[in-house]
């Protein structure tokens, strides 16, 4: 195989393309929620990583009405915690589901959309939706018309029962609504 001229120039680059953004991403978490860190591929069911492209912790998207990037991501604890019983003992992590709007000057605002715990490897994933219409429903039975991409946070063991994800579709004054469960 023929070696290109360039490679040398922009196989470094591209190599660490990567790590140079997770880590201004991983500077913006770290100003809103000190202690916690952008979970890593490596900390997720083998499932799950074998079956996704990218890192099912992170996303970028339009959430929100404006032309600002936003990113979502699944944020844990560095401090892990332990939980003991008679029966049985386990390691787990205080987890944050959140969701970061963009501004000028790659400033970000960031709100928790689900606090929980996560147990390594992790089982849920994120997914990201383009506008149009979502699995969730009106007061009236009609399906809710996204104007913005929306998030998905799914389940491996949905996979097996065909149960859905949980959704979450940003609305006018600033909020999220939930709907769908995850099993």
């Amino acid at each position: 195989m023929e070696k290109k001229w360039w490679t040398p120039f922009f196989l470094p680059i591209l190599l660490t393309a990567y790590p140079v953004c997770a880590d201004f991403f991983q500077d913006q978490i770290s100003k809103s929620f000190p202690g916690f860190v952008i979970m890593k591929p490596a900390e997720f069911n083998s499932d799950v990583r074998d079956n996704l492209e990218s890192n099912p912790a992170f996303l970028t998207g339009y959430f929100n009405r404006d032309d600002f990037e936003d990113f979502v991501a699944l944020i844990r604890a560095i401090a892990t915690k332990r939980y003991v019983t008679l029966q049985l003992s386990y390691d787990y992590h205080e987890t944050r589901l959140i969701a970061c709007h963009g501004s000028a000057g790659k400033k970000y605002r960031c709100t928790v959309l689900l606090s929980d715990v996560t147990i390594v490897p992790e089982y849920r994933y994120l997914t990201k939706h383009p506008p149009g219409r979502t699995n969730c429903r009106m007061d009236d039975g009609s399906y809710i018309q996204a104007e913005t991409d929306f998030i998905g946070w799914a389940s491996t063991k949905s996979w097996a029962t065909g149960a859905g994800e949980t959704q979450f579709i940003y609305q006018p004054d600033g909020s999220y609504r939930r709907c769908g469960d995850l099993n």
